[in-house]
């Protein structure tokens, strides 16, 4: 039988120290997230009636049986970052973009708009407590949409009291 030692301390500490770990063994990780999604959508409108006077947001009028189309490619996309301070607490931060098709049945009033967007940015802690049986995050963000369609009932006005649809950007 023959036993053989290797002495590659010094080797091996430079290693752990690159990959986020620390001489007295403690766990300083660091994670990147980035993240991308290609989205499509194929949205069509068929109205069933013809509404005297009414005009898409595009000024093409809404007639029975003509159908109105839109293609969208948006991009939706993520990144974030988050830092092992110790084994059991981790600072991180990120932000989004996303999309939404923007497609309901108040759509024959203003004909499809574009999809409903959001964009997000958010920093917190994570926490973890005995062994990460218990994980606690608290986070400040900020979410900004655009593209919203809402119901909106005026007050005052031509129509008070009667339902519109607005797009809010």
């Amino acid at each position: 039988r023959q036993v053989s030692v290797v002495r590659q301390r010094q080797s091996r500490r430079e290693v752990l120290r690159a990959l986020g770990h620390r001489p007295d063994g403690s766990n300083r990780e660091w994670k990147l997230r980035i993240g991308a999604r290609q989205d499509w959508f194929d949205t069509e409108l068929n109205p069933l009636i013809t509404v005297p006077g009414a005009f898409t947001l595009t000024n093409v009028p809404t007639v029975a049986g003509v159908p109105l189309s839109r293609n969208d490619q948006p991009l939706s996309w993520n990144v974030g970052t988050l830092y092992h301070v110790t084994d059991w607490m981790a600072p991180y931060i990120g932000a989004s973009q996303s999309y939404l098709a923007n497609f309901n049945s108040e759509n024959v009033q203003n004909g499809i708009g574009a999809p409903e967007s959001a964009r997000q940015y958010e920093a917190g802690i994570r926490v973890s407590f005995l062994n990460e049986r218990i994980v606690v995050n608290t986070a400040v963000f900020k979410v900004a949409r655009a593209n919203v369609v809402a119901l909106f009932t005026p007050s005052t006005g031509p129509k008070p009291g009667g339902h519109t649809v607005t797009i809010h950007s």
